[in-house]
């Protein structure tokens, strides 16, 4: 268990709040705040303490993403950074959402919520590869939500309220639309993309003393498109029904052994939601999101390689909110299901070219490979209830209070399986004299045989974990000072460990006519449990089988008994934490709202990896720690005004972070000899490279937004990023000789260390267009085009400008999305 610092100052508050309820005297109601607008977009900011942007319908149809991405509506947001592949060719055809840093929190630290329920996933979030063995590509999103169907997206990046838990970056809070309040709306819709509407920078930079010259690469061919489908249709007593379905496709062929072959993604959004009146004062909301996601890719250059990847999944949903005499209540019920899957030929084959396996050499290739990596499932299923609730105001020490309370229950099962053992196969002897004994799977009569085969065992692995939270806020005003007292408890059974979260915010009204309020905070988050170490610890380790051949019979296998073989373990973990303090000021300026805050955080007890020397058992350990910590300091300025239907953002933020290890797959500390690098003429370890994050860090990020009715009919959106020159370290590809060293088996060697050197990533800008014509009203057709780096600006992901580098690779321009919408 951690040893909180701030723990008798939570719990004094705790114990304060039990006092004010026991001695609490009923007042007069008071009213939720509203966000008003009319014809154009509400405000985003309000002047309350939390530190929170709202983005309503209007000003996600103005900024919204062609490719229907909830996270890329948010780049007009200060405290927000974006991931350097953002602008790789990949993210053109990729459907999955682009990952986005809040307030110096890694990607898989923040909490997606879809209408109150948690849509995040426990699976491995790092998993990205779609070729690798154990692993099937995840996200930090267990649902892709189309932003079609949405009302509003609100994030927090600071001063989040105690209600939110299971995260040390920030909260995504995203809304659907309550069903069948207004007219019947029936909306159809069409968007489409491709390569040859995109423009391309090719870089291809050979030294001059190359031996071999390679060829330069090619852009990839792809198709994309998205349509959807929505009916809103109010029912009698006040009901409403619900339904839309969404649809993105992607196509993108690419060469293997000569024939060109399409990698396929498709993703499927389901939405059925009814509403109505329940008692006097009740209303129940039912929910139903079904967001499949399916891809089918191959491995290039291998015959019978094609295999499939499934994820996403669904959420069922009932809110039933009712009023009381005392208290405001709604109690959340749901039920999510998602996985990760892959469906693969079962062994893999990296043949030598011979006369019965020649598809290599046709194609000019070492090895003629064949085959895949097998089936693998994962499962993630959740269940959750909630409880929340708002006591109409009470009197107690002379003050008024408004007081809100809940708990969360919830208890999410993780399913693995491999339902056959898999086989990966290497080191082909040719022999031509080679008897099989009838064996084929892995033998050719009189042509070669495999010496060495890596075994990835069957298994069935289930891991469970139950949680529990309940959290408390009070605000009162002492005098011209607003002040929200709360506290977080959570317990997990994955660490065992009751986390205690401490949350103070308040505002100053500082003239006391509301236009000017001083904000500040101090709080402290705890992230949630990621399952994936759980799963790797269960999971029998795989093993490498050898064989020979005798008289020119081949063997049977037998299993290595000297070589080393990995196993992942963990026990006694903290959960990982960080504290954070801010201060700000929110200031009513030319008819919006200017707000500058400062946000600092520290993380403690994040998780690391550390790998140790082989043990007694003859097993290397990757032992999961809490030897891992950050360090996050922010200066962000936003101002946002709305003027009838015209909108003008700006934000700018000035951000530094550092951290030990970039995530939980990575050593804090890298102890090990093999890890030593050579940088600025000296040998040090990789790991004290890793202070300063190299992803999602831009010192410096600016955005400029600005909705617009250009004519009657025709309606423009421009937003333009530009994001600071970075500075940071890579891999040169070179080598250079380091100390002599003696191995284990007193063997002398001198070392050959990778050099790192600096690099600059030089500052981008990139502004994306969207223009809207209102073509006819009754009913109504609407053109749009999304015109995306509408300058053909640089993004610098292939070449960073110096040519000492000698960088090639493909860079994004230009590029562009039509689509149209019929309202009926």
């Amino acid at each position: 268990m951690t040893d909180y610092p701030l723990r008798p100052a939570a719990l004094t508050v705790g114990l304060f709040f039990c006092v004010l309820a026991a001695h609490a005297e009923d007042d007069v109601e008071t009213l939720n705040p509203v966000y008003v607008h009319g014809d154009g977009a509400a405000q985003p900011v309000t002047t309350e303490p939390e530190g929170s942007y709202r983005l309503d319908r209007h000003m996600l149809d103005d900024y919204g993403s062609a490719n229907g991405s909830v996270t890329e509506a948010l780049e007009v947001l200060p405290n927000i950074q974006f991931s350097e592949d953002r602008y790789e060719p990949e993210s053109l055809y990729d459907l999955k959402p682009a990952s986005i840093s809040i307030s110096g929190g890694r990607a898989y630290e923040n909490n997606f919520q879809l209408d109150g329920v948690d849509i995040n996933s426990r699976l491995d979030p790092l998993a990205d590869n779609p070729n690798s063995i154990t692993d099937v590509p995840g996200h930090e999103q267990s649902l892709f939500i189309d932003e079609d169907m949405l009302e509003s997206v609100t994030v927090y990046d600071s001063n989040v309220p105690a209600r939110f838990g299971n995260f040390t970056g920030g909260v995504v809070d995203m809304k659907t639309r309550r069903a069948g309040q207004g007219p019947r709306r029936i909306n159809l819709s069409y968007s489409t993309t491709r390569s040859d509407w995109v423009d391309y920078r090719v870089f291809h930079h050979v030294p001059e003393d190359a031996e071999n010259p390679s060829a330069p690469p090619e852009p990839d061919s792809f198709k994309r498109e998205r349509m959807g489908i929505s009916v809103d249709q109010p029912l009698a007593g006040g009901r409403g029904v619900y339904l839309g379905a969404t649809r993105s496709y992607s196509r993108n062929p690419d060469v293997s052994l000569g024939e060109i072959k399409d990698q396929e993604q498709e993703n499927l959004g389901l939405n059925g939601r009814f509403y109505t009146p329940v008692w006097d004062q009740g209303w129940l909301d039912l929910g139903l999101a079904v967001a499949p996601y399916e891809g089918e890719y191959f491995i290039k250059d291998a015959k019978d390689s094609d295999f499939s990847v499934r994820g996403g999944g669904l959420t069922g949903n009932g809110k039933l909110s009712w009023l009381t005499d005392r208290h405001d209540i709604t109690a959340r019920l749901a039920v999510s299901l998602s996985e990760n899957s892959r469906r693969s030929p079962q062994h893999f084959f990296n043949w030598q070219n011979s006369p019965s396996r020649h598809w290599g050499i046709e194609n000019d290739l070492a090895f003629s490979r064949q085959g895949g990596f097998g089936d693998l499932d994962r499962q993630q299923r959740r269940y959750t209830f909630g409880l929340d609730a708002q006591r109409q105001p009470v009197q107690w020490l002379g003050r008024r209070w408004n007081l809100e309370y809940g708990l969360d229950l919830s208890y999410v099962r993780v399913l693995e399986d491999r339902p056959s053992t898999s086989y990966i196969y290497q080191n082909g002897i040719v022999n031509t004299d080679i008897e099989c004994r009838g064996i084929s799977l892995d033998c050719v009569e009189g042509e070669q045989f495999f010496s060495t085969r890596n075994v990835y065992q069957a298994h069935g692995l289930d891991v469970g974990l139950a949680q529990a939270a309940a959290y408390t806020e009070a605000s009162t005003y002492w005098g011209r000072v607003k002040t929200v007292f709360g506290a977080r408890y959570d317990y997990d059974d994955f660490l065992g460990n009751l986390n205690l979260s401490p949350r103070f915010r308040g505002a100053f009204d500082v003239f006391g006519d509301g236009r000017t309020h001083l904000t500040f905070g101090a709080n402290r988050y705890h992230s949630a449990p990621l399952l994936s170490y759980k799963l790797r610890e269960a999971r029998v380790p795989h093993y490498t089988e050898y064989r020979g051949s005798v008289a020119n019979v081949v063997g049977d296998w037998e299993s290595d008994s000297g070589g080393a073989r990995t196993r992942y373990v963990f026990s006694d973990l903290n959960t990982p934490y960080s504290d954070e303090l801010t201060v700000g000021v929110k200031q009513s300026f030319l008819g919006g709202i200017l707000d500058v805050r400062y946000i600092h955080r520290d993380g403690h007890d994040e998780l690391s990896q550390e790998r140790t020397d082989v043990q007694q058992d003859g097993f290397e350990q990757y032992r999961l720690t809490n030897d891992g910590s950050s360090r996050y300091q922010g200066v962000s300025l936003a101002w946002y005004r709305t003027f009838g239907r015209y909108h003008l953002g700006l934000s700018t933020t000035w951000s530094e972070a550092e951290t030990s290890n970039s995530d939980y797959d990575v050593s804090a500390d890298n102890p090990l000899a093999d890890e030593y690098i050579y940088y600025q003429g000296k040998r040090m370890r990789q790991g004290e490279l890793e202070q300063v994050r190299y992803d999602y860090n831009r010192p410096l990020v600016a955005n400029i937004s600005l909705a617009a009715d250009l004519h009657r009919n025709l309606r423009a959106s421009l937003v333009t990023t530009w994001r600071d020159e970075q500075r940071y370290i890579a891999n040169s590809g070179r080598s250079e000789k380091g100390e002599t060293i003696t191995l284990p088996n007193g063997q002398t060697v001198t070392e050959s260390l990778p050099v790192y050197e600096d690099r600059d990533r030089p500052a981008t800008w990139i502004s994306n267009l969207k223009l809207t014509w209102q073509v006819t009203r009754e009913p109504g057709l609407v053109l749009d085009a999304q015109i995306n780096n509408v300058f053909n600006a640089r993004t610098y992901t292939a070449d960073d400008g110096n040519p000492d580098t000698y960088d090639s690779g493909i860079e994004i321009g230009r590029n562009y999305w039509l689509g149209m919408k019929v309202r009926l």
